[in-house]
């Protein structure tokens, strides 16, 4: 399966991590690995995988906690979640629904099983493209922040993708037209000021941060809260 998904992995046996990285990584989908349960959520948020797995076999990850803070979360609500747990302990008292997970594994299914379930799940995930709270879904041409539908022209939803794509980068004028214009179009530098007006306009409400960062006589960036002790006036 070719893909360029990613998963993020909380297991305290690094064992199992190792095993499941190996395979995974050899059909294309990305892990990175967590061994703290209290770096899940910055993980998870900072990383935006496309499915989580918490080893929840020892109560060092304690799932109702974790997945609690993930679904509070506009950035990480949507994330599938896989809980592999002990029926021996009844899953260390994970119940999927009360847990807010999506599925609880068994710890006695094969590795080859496990492997498919995160397979099937892969195969189900929207292709997505995140950045702070701004999620754009390439399958449904949809883009949303903080879970509100944002509705952009054809220009706007093509300068948007190539940010994505570039997050926190400056971006040339020149670049942005390359990105969101045919090449038979002549468009000027105060066309492309025209265009990132409006997406500016559509991605941020009032009481959202401003995430589009002019650096004068350069470009635009897309940034957040990290980036505004550099920022450059509008």
């Amino acid at each position: 399966m070719s893909s360029n998904h990613s998963i993020l992995l909380c297991a305290e046996d690094t064992e199992v991590y190792l095993k499941l990285n190996r395979i995974l990584a050899a059909e294309g989908i990305g892990t990175f690995l967590t061994s703290d349960p209290n770096e899940v959520h910055k993980l998870a948020r900072t990383g935006m995988p496309d499915l989580i797995l918490v080893d929840c076999r020892r109560r060092s990850f304690p799932a109702s906690k974790i997945c609690g803070g993930l679904r509070k979360d506009p950035c990480t609500r949507e994330v599938p979640i896989i809980a592999l747990v002990d029926p021996a302990t009844e899953g260390n008292g994970v119940d999927p629904a009360e847990a807010d997970i999506d599925q609880a594994v068994s710890e006695r299914v094969s590795l080859g099983s496990l492997l498919e379930c995160l397979r099937a799940r892969l195969r189900n995930a929207p292709k997505l493209m995140t950045f702070a709270d701004v999620e754009m879904d390439l399958d449904m041409y949809q883009v949303r922040r903080n879970g509100r539908n944002v509705r952009l022209g054809p220009i706007e939803y093509r300068l948007l993708r190539h940010f994505l794509e570039k997050p926190r980068q400056v971006l040339s004028r020149a670049e942005l037209i390359d990105a969101a214009w045919t090449k038979k179009v002549y468009v000027g530098p105060r066309t492309v000021d025209v265009h990132m007006g409006r997406l500016r306009k559509a991605l941020n409400s009032e009481s959202e941060m401003d995430l589009i960062r002019t650096v004068r006589s350069v470009g635009y960036a897309l940034s957040d809260q990290s980036d505004k002790a550099t920022a450059s006036g509008d």
